[in-house]
């Protein structure tokens, strides 16, 4: 174990996530799987991360997350905390906070740690996150998602590709027809399966997008008590 501990972590896959709601305590476990848990996780090793990678999985969903009302703390607390009649927008709501999440911690932690962080979009994926839906519903997926497998390969390549540019900061596997600006949702879903593809992710401009992460950043302080350094 001392032996363990004293080894770095070259890189972090923020990979859980579920889609349907519940609550766990006083929190929303929707919410804090997909994102409060990976939100302290990384508190907890970034001291071990010094120059390596933290990779966050997002979804094509935090397209429809919005973003007028997510600037400050109190949205995202409602997210943090149990709201059983709105998992659809709380699903939405942790994949978008995983990109603004990606974002801040390259902010704060890309020249001083060396972190490279970047989100994931792995596509529409026929995988256990279905596992609670019925059998039709998962023979549909079976034939018309992606794989397992071919959901990991942008997770994969953003973790050992050897040199990204500070531009790219988002990955998703398909092909998109517009290689500026966000993508059309339905791009991320029904396009060709390339393996991975840079695009942007639907954020607003820089002031605001920032704005929105510190108010994150701040309500996942503030309820789950760790607080980064």
């Amino acid at each position: 174990k001392e032996h363990y501990d004293e080894r770095p972590v070259d890189v972090l896959i923020n990979n859980a996530g579920r889609n349907t709601s519940g609550q766990s305590g006083k929190f929303d476990l929707l919410f804090r799987a997909n994102f409060l848990g990976h939100f302290v996780l990384t508190q907890q090793l970034l001291e071990k991360l010094r120059g390596g990678r933290i990779i966050n999985l997002s979804s094509v969903m935090h397209h429809f997350a919005g973003t007028e009302k997510r600037k400050t703390a109190k949205y995202w607390n409602s997210m943090i905390l149990h709201q059983p009649s709105q998992p659809a927008e709380t699903y939405s709501a942790s994949k978008l906070a995983a990109i603004l999440f990606t974002n801040e911690l390259n902010r704060r932690y890309g020249k001083s740690h060396g972190i490279k962080s970047m989100s994931v979009n792995p596509g529409a994926c026929s995988s256990d996150i279905w596992r609670t839906f019925p059998r039709w519903i998962t023979q549909i997926t079976d034939k018309v998602y992606l794989t397992p497998k071919q959901g990991s390969v942008p997770s994969v390549a953003a973790a050992v590709q050897q040199h990204w540019s500070s531009s790219v900061t988002y990955l998703q596997p398909l092909w998109l027809p517009n290689k500026e600006g966000p993508a059309f949702p339905l791009s991320e879903i029904l396009a060709p399966y390339v393996g991975y593809a840079v695009a942007e992710p639907r954020l607003p401009p820089p002031q605001q997008s920032n704005a929105m992460a510190g108010a994150l950043w701040d309500a996942c302080e503030e309820h789950s008590g760790y607080k980064f350094s």
